[in-house]
């Protein structure tokens, strides 16, 4: 329901999400009881005749009706390095560090 200036109203979020267009809707169930009728055996005969570029794109034309349109899929991703700022001396203090717990580690288990 709208307004007297043309907006929703309160409350009212308007179409819902992936809700059908009823003229889309009519249209795509008068062409699917075509070609459920007779339709498809006069679309695949037609099909069958041609030759090449044109059978493919046959093909594709008439299976966007009973096939779902795939999407493409980014697999991109980033990975941030948030030690990329140090300086040359923190990563040699850092290393120090690393050597004195592999030391200790090292000193622990030959301790006998």
């Amino acid at each position: 329901m709208r307004d007297n200036k043309g907006q929703f109203a309160k409350g009212n979020k308007g179409k819902p999400k992936g809700s059908k267009n009823k003229t889309t809707q009519i249209v795509k169930n008068k062409i699917l009881a075509y070609l459920n009728d007779e339709g498809i055996d006069d679309a695949i005969k037609e099909i069958k005749c041609l030759e090449g570029l044109y059978k493919v794109k046959g093909i594709l034309e008439l299976a966007q009706y009973a096939l779902p349109k795939q999407k493409a899929v980014d697999m991109t991703t980033t990975i941030e390095d948030k030690r990329e700022d140090r300086t040359l001396e923190e990563v040699k203090e850092e290393l120090e560090a690393i050597k004195k717990l592999k030391e200790e580690e090292d000193n622990l288990f030959n301790d006998d």
